[in-house]
């Protein structure tokens, strides 16, 4: 039980235990002061954070927006002179912060996301007065490095999700120009110490979440142009590898106490295996991945070494942890770290064997309908009904998908639409009951 959870139930029981004679009621209208106001804190806490972020933010483009509507009428000079003085306005502002205001989340977090949006407006405003050119991917890459150092210095979040968003455009760019773009895990590598420093204050804190859920979005972009060039049209089995060592990673030590809502690895990874395997129940899917490929084609230049050695370290994380989740018995790491594995045998054996495509489309079909009953069943068991939903969503979708995609009349589909139905209110039914019985 996660902390929020257990400050509610003990809430609840605090009435019954006055009641019971056990404690006395001044001792419960403290423990309710007490842990009500550590959540009450907290709420307020980043609350404020996020509204000074968002009121830092509209403040530097304002400013931007005033200079631009004279900017046709200034000289050079003062052209230069306006683009410099909000940055230089900003970085005073932060020296402030730093020196009055260190321990305030909310004035660092924006002060340094004005110095940020400032910094980028200089940038660009002092390239265009000068006309030093136009490519997206140096302004990018100029403005990001610059604005790191921000992030260690003020120890801040907003700012380095907009340097992770920054360099993943930059990559993109790359790509979409005929660049390289690998560099681009060497520039999201600098971020790493602080994304550790976050994990270790709180690992379930929301800076720990928002920069988890950054990094997943920005690596599943990144995994797509970094393995463009490869000659196999084997997207889904590598984002299988990338989700599913997402997944294998965020179940830590204790998967049995999983807070699935907190951690982001564990739900982006989960939620991009179903989604990804849920294309591979369909077979026009598996005859577009192998149409007019071997699965013995040899490397398409030097370019393709890149993806190559992405698709290695993808292929390693997963034996990793799916290697961790039979030694510890973890059934759900076995299930979801195997999805990927199966896609891998399916595309071998159907691309460099000849093996018909609907054969694969079965074992998906199967695949995806186990998961839904497994994930289901451990929700009733345990009564939970976020798991329980999620297990009947994925058992309907495979069934709504495979009566849409048949002969079925409509007398079946909706037969089956009140089975579906039937089995979701039975579930929550189960769950209600036993939180009562709890």
């Amino acid at each position: 039980m996660n902390r929020r959870k257990a400050v509610e139930w003990m809430m609840g029981e605090l009435p019954d235990l006055v009641e019971r004679g056990l404690i006395t009621a001044d001792a419960a209208e403290g423990l309710k002061r007490h842990y009500g106001g550590i959540g009450d804190a907290r709420r307020r806490n980043w609350g404020r954070v996020a509204f000074a972020v968002f009121g830092g933010t509209l403040v530097g483009l304002g400013i931007i927006l005033v200079f631009a509507h004279n900017w046709e009428n200034m000289s050079r000079q003062v052209r230069t002179v306006v683009s410099l003085l909000p940055l230089l306005c900003a970085q005073a502002l932060c020296g402030w912060v730093l020196l009055r205001r260190a321990n305030s989340p909310a004035w660092r977090e924006g002060t340094s996301s004005f110095l940020v949006l400032a910094l980028g407006a200089a940038i660009s405003l002092v390239a265009q007065t000068y006309h030093m050119g136009s490519d997206w991917g140096a302004f990018i890459l100029s403005w990001m490095l610059p604005s790191l150092p921000i992030v260690y210095l003020m120890d801040v979040t907003a700012p380095a999700l907009m340097y992770l968003a920054g360099v993943t455009s930059w990559g993109a760019v790359q790509r979409w120009e005929g660049g390289t773009p690998f560099w681009f895990w060497a520039l999201a590598a600098l971020l790493v110490p602080h994304y550790f420093r976050a994990i270790r204050r709180d690992r379930f804190g929301s800076r720990a979440i928002l920069l988890g859920w950054m990094t997943a979005i920005c690596g599943g972009v990144a995994i797509g142009f970094s393995i463009n060039a490869l000659p196999h049209r084997s997207w889904a089995m590598i984002y299988l590898s990338y989700f599913a060592s997402l997944y294998l990673f965020g179940l830590g030590r204790e998967p049995e106490k999983i807070n699935v809502a907190r951690r982001p690895f564990l739900l982006a990874g989960l939620l991009g295996i179903c989604a990804v395997a849920y294309t591979l129940t369909f077979r026009w899917n598996w005859t577009a991945i192998t149409h007019g490929v071997t699965w013995r084609s040899p490397l398409d230049g030097v370019e393709a070494v890149g993806g190559y050695l992405t698709v290695a370290v993808l292929a390693a994380g997963v034996a990793v942890g799916l290697a961790r989740s039979v030694v510890r018995k973890y059934l759900y790491g076995i299930l979801f770290g195997a999805v990927p594995v199966l896609a891998m045998l399916g595309y071998i054996l159907v691309s460099g064997y000849g093996l018909p495509p609907l054969v694969p489309v079965i074992i998906f079909n199967l695949l995806f309908l186990s998961l839904g009953v497994v994930t289901a069943v451990k929700g009733i068991g345990d009564a939970e009904s976020a798991t329980a939903n999620g297990g009947m969503i994925l058992i309907a979708a495979i069934v709504m998908a495979r009566f849409f995609d048949s002969g079925f009349g409509i007398l079946a589909r909706g037969v089956v639409f009140i089975l579906l139905g039937i089995g979701f209110l039975a579930a929550n039914m189960v769950i209600w009951r036993r939180k009562a019985a709890q």
